[in-house]
């Protein structure tokens, strides 16, 4: 995309942004509201399970790296995005001979930053793979009956990612699944599985925990009690790389295709569901502007940087594009304008308008004769 037509893209957007109130607490693309249906979700589980295999693949795709490998990123490529997209990585891919064939590329892809809530997504899958390992000696009772202080755990996680009940906060009750965890040890289970032992993820998420010393039971049977030494508000950062993020999603959107030294242990199809089913629920629209019929799950991150004086929008999510072929990203964009209204939907927008021209530049590589496809 040409500069001239950037910018006239961009007024158009935060013309229509404007026009429709959007403002730093209600943003046109970042909280336009997920579609779930019994049918969308079904649709997504039927395009994270099945397999079509490709005839060839490109040249530069490779084999989906073991656990703690870092694959091979191209730098290069993204270079047509704006500047205001100051990290992102990006994985396409498809399937071979059974087998997960991958590209990565990235702008500064693995800079450890702060990616805000988009890292919700870690203790959810890390609390029923612990739950999981903990108890494998014993019969528990399936996932839908797991409970916190009488709370179902999977709806728990629907309020952790779509913000849609006043009584639940999605700082606080992720603050809370991550007393089930020593600082040090969520921090070491996700360094282990990207390779990259540069981030940290030893904070919370601005709020004391919604429960304080929580305990995960199905039934009557305790599975899961907090850890000896609890997070503490104030203490600890999370700083991760886009590569970080977009691993643990390629990782949950292949979980049935990739090899066992690639993929999570312990969890099972309704486990992997539990997640992509909640995050399924993200407000974010940015991928629905370009692929209005593809089911997708997603997290969104949103925030002020004091340290950095400026508002940042973080996304990850996991495309299937067909049964076929996938695509799954992770960024963070920023935007530094005096005015916290102003500045918000001027990032919003800009992340709309990159992920249309990340669409735009690999679109080619998907089959052009799908009827959900189109371009940005």
């Amino acid at each position: 995309m040409e500069s001239t037509d950037y910018q006239q893209l961009f007024n158009e957007l935060l013309a229509l942004a404007e026009s429709r109130g959007s403002h730093a607490e209600k943003l046109l693309f970042l909280d336009g509201g997920a579609e779930i249906s019994p049918q969308v979700l079904a649709n997504l589980d039927h395009k994270l399970n099945h397999r079509v295999n490709l005839d060839k693949i490109p040249p530069a795709w490779h084999l989906y790296p073991d656990l703690g490998k870092i694959p091979p990123i191209d730098t290069q490529t993204l270079e047509f995005l704006p500047p205001e997209i100051s990290e992102i990585c990006v994985c396409i891919g498809g399937f071979y001979q059974d087998q997960v064939y991958c590209q990565w590329l990235g702008r500064s892809p693995l800079t450890p930053v702060q990616m805000w809530s988009t890292t919700k997504i870690v203790p959810m899958i890390a609390l029923i793979m612990t739950t999981l390992h903990r108890n494998q000696n014993r019969q528990i009772a399936p996932i839908d009956n797991w409970q916190i202080d009488n709370y179902a755990l999977l709806h728990i996680y629907d309020r952790i990612v779509d913000y849609q009940d006043q009584n639940f906060s999605s700082n606080a009750l992720s603050a809370m699944l991550k007393q089930f965890f020593h600082p040090l040890e969520l921090q070491s289970w996700w360094q282990k599985i990207t390779g990259n032992f540069s981030l940290e993820f030893t904070g919370l998420y601005g709020e004391e925990p919604y429960i304080n010393q929580p305990i995960l039971r199905d039934g009557q049977q305790i599975l899961l009690t907090p850890a000896d030494v609890p997070h503490r508000l104030g203490q600890g950062r999370n700083l991760v790389s886009a590569y970080d993020l977009v691993r643990i999603f390629t990782l949950i959107g292949l979980a049935h295709h990739l090899s066992p030294s690639a993929r999570l242990p312990w969890l099972t199809t309704d486990h992997y569901r539990s997640i992509t089913h909640a995050l399924a629920r993200d407000p974010a629209q940015y991928v629905a502007r370009c692929l209005p019929r593809v089911p997708t799950f997603a997290k969104m991150g949103f925030g002020y940087s004091a340290e950095r004086q400026r508002t940042e929008i973080a996304y990850g999510c996991f495309v299937p594009v067909h049964e076929g072929q996938f695509l799954s990203f992770g960024l963070r964009g920023y935007s530094n304008l005096a005015d916290p209204d102003r500045c918000a939907r001027s990032i919003d927008v800009r992340v709309a308008i990159a992920v249309g021209q990340l669409w735009q530049k690999i679109s080619n590589i998907f089959t052009p004769t799908d009827p959900y496809l189109c371009h940005a």
